[in-house]
Parts: C-alpha cells; sequence; structure tokens
C-alpha cells in the first residue's frame, strides 16, 4: 500500500480522525428532509420493496476487507491516509495504517463492545468499552453504538425493521425510513435511512439527537445503482461537520469472499507498550 500526504510526525491528528470522523457531532439544526409520511397506498409499496431489499441483504457475506483511503477536508487543511479496513457484520471493525515499509502507524479495532488502539509512534496501548470512547470524546451514543458495517457498506441492517414510519424526502429524492429509537417516548432521536425505491439502494443515513438536531450525516449519493446489492459502496461520504470539514472514505480491491471470526478483531500489544484502560 501506499503512503502518501501524511507523515509519522502529524499522525497525533489521525485518533480522533478515525474514531471520531465517523460519528462527530454536527452543529445546527438538521435541513427539513422529510416532509409528510406517505400515503397508505405508497406505504404499502414501499415495504414490499423495503422487505425485499433487506431479504436481499440478509443473503450477503458478513464481511468486507478492502485498502481504503480517507480524506479529510477542511479550513484547516486537507489530509489523506491510506490503510487496510475489514468490517464483519454487524459492528467488528479492524483499520490500520502502515507506512511505505510495511510498519504500522496507528490501528483501532472494534471487536462486539470494546475496542483497541496502538500508538506505535507513543508505544501506548488503549482499551476499553465503546461507550466509554463515546463519552470520553463527546461522540453520540446512537452511531457510536450502532452497525458500522451497514453504515460503511451502504447497505440495510439485518435486524428486523419495523416499517411504521415511512416519510417522503422534501426533494422527493426517495423515501425515509426510521430504523431505532433509544428512548422510550423520545420522538425525535433516531437513525433514519433514506432509500431510493426505484433502484432499490440506500441512499443516506442520518442521525437526530433528542433536539431533532443532525449528529452525523453518512451519504453514498455520487454512486450509480448496482446490480448486485451485496456489493459494497465503494465510496463513502461524511458531510455536515462543524467548521464546513467534510471526509470521504474510497475503499478498493474489496474483498467479500473471506470469513473473518472474533479473533480477526483483536490487536497483538507489542513488548513495552504502555495500556491504558477505560472501562
Amino acid at each position: 500500500m501506499r503512503f502518501n500526504r501524511f507523515c509519522q510526525k502529524g499522525f497525533s491528528f489521525l485518533f480522533p480522525l478515525i474514531t471520531i470522523a465517523l460519528f462527530l457531532p454536527l452543529t445546527g439544526c438538521a435541513p427539513k428532509r422529510m416532509a409528510g409520511i406517505v400515503s397508505v397506498g405508497e406505504q404499502k409499496k414501499a415495504n414490499a420493496i423495503i422487505q425485499e431489499m433487506q431479504d436481499a441483504t440478509k443473503t450477503c457475506p458478513d464481511t468486507i476487507i478492502a485498502d481504503a483511503k480517507l480524506f479529510w477536508n477542511s479550513p484547516l487543511g486537507d489530509r489523506a491516509v491510506e490503510g487496510y479496513l475489514q468490517l464483519q457484520y454487524p459492528a467488528n471493525t479492524k483499520f490500520i495504517i502502515s507506512n511505505p515499509l510495511g510498519q504500522p502507524l496507528f490501528a483501532f479495532a472494534r471487536r462486539g463492545k470494546k475496542f483497541q488502539i496502538l500508538e506505535p509512534e507513543n508505544r501506548k496501548h488503549i482499551r476499553g468499552k465503546i461507550r466509554s470512547l463515546a463519552i470520553r470524546h463527546e461522540i453520540p451514543m446512537l452511531p457510536a453504538t450502532g452497525s458500522w458495517f451497514s453504515y460503511l457498506s451502504g447497505q440495510l441492517p439485518r435486524y428486523p425493521l419495523i416499517l411504521t414510519s415511512l416519510m417522503r424526502d422534501s426533494n422527493n429524492a426517495g423515501v425515509w425510513l426510521r430504523l431505532s429509537e433509544q428512548f422510550p417516548g423520545n420522538t425525535e432521536e433516531g437513525v433514519y435511512v433514506r432509500i431510493d425505491l426505484k433502484h432499490k439502494q440506500v441512499k443516506e443515513y442520518l442521525f437526530l439527537n433528542s433536539a431533532g438536531e443532525s449528529v452525523l450525516k453518512i451519504s453514498y449519493s455520487a454512486q450509480t445503482p448496482k446490480a448486485n446489492s451485496c456489493v459494497p459502496m465503494e465510496e463513502i461520504h461524511i458531510s455536515g461537520l462543524p467548521w464546513g470539514t467534510e471526509i470521504t472514505l474510497l475503499l478498493e480491491d474489496i474483498s467479500t469472499e473471506l470469513h473473518l471470526g472474533n479473533q480477526d478483531f483483536a490487536l497483538p500489544v507489542p513488548g513495552g507498550y504502555q495500556t491504558q484502560i477505560w472501562q
């Protein structure tokens, strides 16, 4: 893998880039993207299409391995890193950055509800619970504890969906489906997914907090419809971040053929590393 536009001295920015870039809080109120509930007839048709999409997704491989390029664009400067990404449904994740000699410069792994981080430059190993990581870095719980496989592949989650909240998109760009509600009685907070019913494709994930404000938007709108719904999206956009920051993740040499187990999402700790535990 190539390693460009980056140097080890500037590697301190990568921890927030990897762990927060995927779900960094946004500022301001959510855009008025949802324009009312669809009619009974439209909902029946949409439900059938969404159920068909999810049934197809359930037959897809549960692992993704790819080379990954991560681009960070902000008024403070543009940066890019290249690495190796592993995903296993629903949320196991490993992302490793290496230099041109193959030496690791940074590694992040999530296995279930726990995470690990290796910082070779500082000979530091951090491990603990995802919730603790989210709290320490003020990361919203909804995306932090969600299905990273679904968000980074552009697929619907595989758990049973309750198709009771379908809303029109205000730009006539499909329908919005509410996926979850973390707290009973909360009418604002939740995960929403925008679906192109014509092409049977996930186009966007939107996360709202209890005040109805956006805390993250992930979109795949630049891609053309795919004949095979199991093929992951190659280009993922994270936008609306503070100070106009935008992040693009490009996946290359994607493979879904290998089977990964929990052991593949552990980070062996080299000798001499100092370990920090975040409970």
